[in-house]
C-alpha cells in the first residue's frame, strides 16, 4: 500500500469518525412534518459533518501536497544546474495539486459569503414580510412560506458546497495514488561520469602519419583514429 496512505492513516481517524457519525444522523433523522423532515437532518448533522470535513482539510491539505520545491537556479556547477532542472520538473508535477486546492479555497470563500448574505438578508426579508402581513391583516402566508423555502434551499446548497470545497483542499485521493519517485539515476550517472573523468588517467598517442597528439584513457587498447588526417593506427 502507498506509504503516503500509511503516513496519513492515523490523521484520518478523527475526521472520518465525525463524518461517518454525521452521515448516520443525516440519514437517520426524520419527522412527520414535511418541512421539518427537510430541515432537521441538516441541523443535527451539520456540527459533525462540517467539522469533520474541516479537520480533514486541515490535516491532509499539507500532507497530500508536500513541500514546495526550490525554484532557484544554481549555476555554480553542472550538477547544481541539473538539480535545479529536477526541482522545476517536480514543481510542474505539483502544479496541478495546487490548482485543485486553489479551486477549493475559492469555492469555500464563495460558499461562506453566500451563506452569510443569505442568512442576514433572508432574516430581514422574512421580518419585513411578517410585518407587512400583520399590518395588512392578510392571512395568506404563501409569500412568507415560499421565501422561507427559498432561503432554506440556498443554505442547503451552501452546506454541500462547503463540504466539496474542503474535499478539494484535502485531496484525500492523493493518499492512494502512487507517485513516481524522482529519477535520481541521471544525477548518479552524471556524478559517476564526472568522477571517472577526474580520476581516470589519460595518455597521449601520436599519429604516425601527421604526428598529431590524441588523448586516450591509459588502459585503452585497440585502434585509434586521428581526427586530423583520419589515419587509423594501433594504440
Amino acid at each position: 500500500m502507498n506509504c503516503r496512505f500509511m503516513e496519513g492513516g492515523d490523521r484520518l481517524l478523527a475526521p472520518l469518525g465525525l463524518i461517518v457519525f454525521g452521515l448516520f444522523i443525516f440519514f437517520g433523522t426524520g419527522s412527520e412534518s414535511e418541512l421539518l423532515d427537510s430541515i432537521l437532518p441538516y441541523v443535527f448533522s451539520a456540527p459533525f459533518l462540517l467539522s469533520g470535513f474541516f479537520i480533514l482539510s486541515v490535516r491532509l491539505g499539507e500532507l497530500t501536497t508536500g513541500e514546495k520545491p526550490n525554484l532557484e537556479i544554481d549555476t555554480s556547477s553542472p550538477e547544481s544546474i541539473f538539480n535545479s532542472m529536477e526541482n522545476y520538473s517536480k514543481f510542474k508535477q505539483q502544479e496541478g495539486k495546487y490548482a485543485v486546492q486553489s479551486t477549493g479555497y475559492l469555492l469555500l470563500t464563495i460558499t461562506i459569503t453566500l451563506a452569510v448574505l443569505t442568512v442576514v438578508l433572508g432574516i430581514a426579508w422574512l421580518f419585513l414580510l411578517a410585518a407587512l402581513g400583520g399590518m395588512g391583516g392578510n392571512p395568506d402566508n404563501s409569500g412568507f412560506e415560499s421565501s422561507f423555502n427559498f432561503i432554506i434551499n440556498i443554505l442547503k446548497i451552501c452546506f454541500w458546497t462547503y463540504i466539496v470545497s474542503h474535499v478539494l483542499i484535502a485531496r484525500p485521493w492523493a493518499l492512494f495514488i502512487e507517485e513516481p519517485p524522482l529519477d535520481s539515476s541521471k544525477t548518479v550517472t552524471k556524478k559517476s561520469t564526472t568522477e571517472q573523468e577526474k580520476i581516470e588517467p589519460k595518455r597521449l598517442l601520436y599519429c604516425p602519419k601527421c604526428a598529431a597528439a590524441i588523448r586516450v584513457p591509459m588502459a585503452y587498447k585497440g585502434r585509434a583514429k586521428c581526427p586530423k588526417c583520419e589515419e587509423i593506427f594501433e594504440a
